[in-house]
């Protein structure tokens, strides 16, 4: 069924440079909180205590080089086969997680508050893997000229701005959510 599909350039240009920028943005959460990103690597109790501190280093080297291989047309494709096993790696430790109910932060560092283990994060990554395999679909060979390559932009633009509100909206307790849906009060000029 997928055998005769051919994916546009602008397409696989959006999704791959997408992709790189949240692997870009996870590598600076995990940078910039790294004891509480430690923490959460050990919170899974999926590794020896041993492994902890060279795992929680070796994540972000590994989501960086992800970032900047993406970038690079010529190493796209290994990239995005990278990206989507690195996720449903995160997906299964999530799912793990979840059944066990051991962990209380999900290590995804994204600047809010620490990230529940909830069903809607596996569907997440679920939806993060298919983009990254969608962007593995053999390429249709035509330029990309000006116009395309300002969709590309829109599109990446378009797709992380999606992505960082949805994350934050369903990472949001339900005292923060209340702030979002309330009715606004109206002001009293006096």
């Amino acid at each position: 069924m997928l055998e005769n599909q051919v994916l546009d350039p602008v397409l696989f240009h959006t999704l791959r440079f997408a992709l790189a920028i949240l692997w870009g943005v996870a590598v600076f959460g995990k940078v910039r909180q790294f004891a509480r990103f430690r923490r959460a690597v050990r919170g899974y109790r999926l590794l020896p205590e041993a492994a902890v501190p060279l795992i929680a280093l070796s994540i972000p080297g590994v989501e960086a080089l992800l970032a900047a291989t993406l970038v690079w047309s010529a190493t796209a494709r290994p990239a995005l086969l990278g990206s989507a096993i690195l996720i449903s790696c995160y997906t299964a430790a999530l799912a793990v997680a979840a059944i066990r109910g051991t962990l209380s932060d999900c290590g995804c560092l994204q600047g809010g508050p620490p990230g529940r283990v909830v069903p809607w994060l596996i569907l997440r990554n679920l939806l993060l893997i298919g983009v990254a395999c969608v962007a593995l679909l053999p390429q249709h060979a035509r330029a990309v000229g000006v116009p395309e390559a300002c969709l590309i932009v829109a599109g990446v633009i378009g797709l992380c701005l999606g992505y960082f509100a949805m994350s934050r909206l369903l990472a949001a307790t339900p005292s923060e959510f209340e702030t979002f849906v309330d009715e606004p009060q109206p002001r009293e000029w006096g």
